[in-house]
């Protein structure tokens, strides 16, 4: 039964004319990198949110050849790391989830092979960790990409994208979970995945 709707999904997508796909679909994963937290307590070489690993998932609805609007969710589970007299520890596990809504533009006509975009938007980044409240945060993005499109309905999608987030919590003068005593929280993520086109 299965094996059966795959074929008819597979044959329904390679029977769509290019100039009606204006819905792209993207599963993707990668990599964000580690963010060193500026150390107010003595004795503390070392505080870091860990680099993670991301998977995320987007949905793209062109509203003309060059211009999109784009869905983002991604999910990136992390940790609170610290380092003192040349030890570490683990404070916290965490995991920072983005949902973003982005404007899209692509330069090239939608039919050439290799399509680079670039991208900007703005959302909410969540925090969550086992012991402690959700925090959700303002979050803003931009970056650009590449999608290689290997038949009419199916391509791969490499991007990279600086992901910030608005903590706000730069004048406190007790450091709590997901403020971190910080104003932003600033990370490059790279990703890549695959891509289907409706």
């Amino acid at each position: 039964m299965s094996r059966a709707l795959v074929a008819a999904l597979a044959l329904l997508l390679a029977a769509v004319p290019a100039r009606a796909q204006t819905f792209e679909v993207a599963a993707m994963a990668g990599y964000a990198n580690p963010v060193t937290l500026e150390q107010r307590t003595a004795n503390v070489d070392d505080l870091t949110i860990n680099g993670q690993w991301t998977f995320a998932g987007s949905g793209t609805w062109f509203l003309s050849e060059h211009l999109g609007v784009e869905g983002w969710y991604s999910h990136s589970p992390t940790s609170l790391r610290l380092e003192s007299g040349g030890n570490q520890a683990t404070l916290f596990d965490m995991t920072i989830s983005n949902v973003l809504g982005n404007f899209v533009i692509q330069p090239m006509d939608r039919s050439a092979a290799l399509q680079p975009f670039l991208f900007v938007g703005a959302g909410v980044a969540v925090f969550t960790a086992r012991d402690f409240a959700t925090e959700t945060k303002v979050a803003f993005t931009v970056g650009g990409g590449v999608k290689w499109r290997l038949t009419q309905s199916l391509g791969l999608r490499v991007s990279a994208r600086y992901r910030g987030a608005a903590l706000n919590d730069s004048a406190s003068t007790i450091c709590r979970p997901f403020g971190f005593c910080q104003s932003s929280m600033n990370q490059v993520e790279l990703t890549g995945g695959i891509l289907v086109r409706f």
